[in-house]
């Protein structure tokens, strides 16, 4: 009987595995994964000087000149509270920082 013997056979191809990169690894190679982590950081600063939106709840008001003079306006949302307006005027919706 015949010896047979199989050559060229690369078990390493064969068996190989992909690697995938980390998720630190793919964030910090390429620019377009900070993207989203500049409006994360922004975030914060702006709610604290903007405000979060608040709804107007009830108010107050008298008649002056046949137009409305509002002199409380109360607001629901992140930090409900009631408001003495300057200006006479309690919008629909109302931007207030804490």
């Amino acid at each position: 009987m015949r010896e047979m013997k199989i050559t060229g056979v690369d078990y390493r191809r064969a068996y190989r595995t992909e690697t995938k990169d980390s998720f630190l690894a793919r964030f910090w190679r390429g620019g377009r994964y900070f993207v989203w982590i500049v409006p994360l950081f922004c975030l914060p600063f702006a709610v604290g000087q903007i405000g979060t939106p608040h709804v107007l709840l009830s108010y107050e008001y008298y008649q002056r000149g046949g137009e409305p003079f509002y002199t409380h306006c109360a607001y629901f949302g992140l930090h409900s509270r009631q408001v003495r307006p300057g200006d006479g005027r309690c919008p629909l919706i109302k931007m207030i920082a804490e």
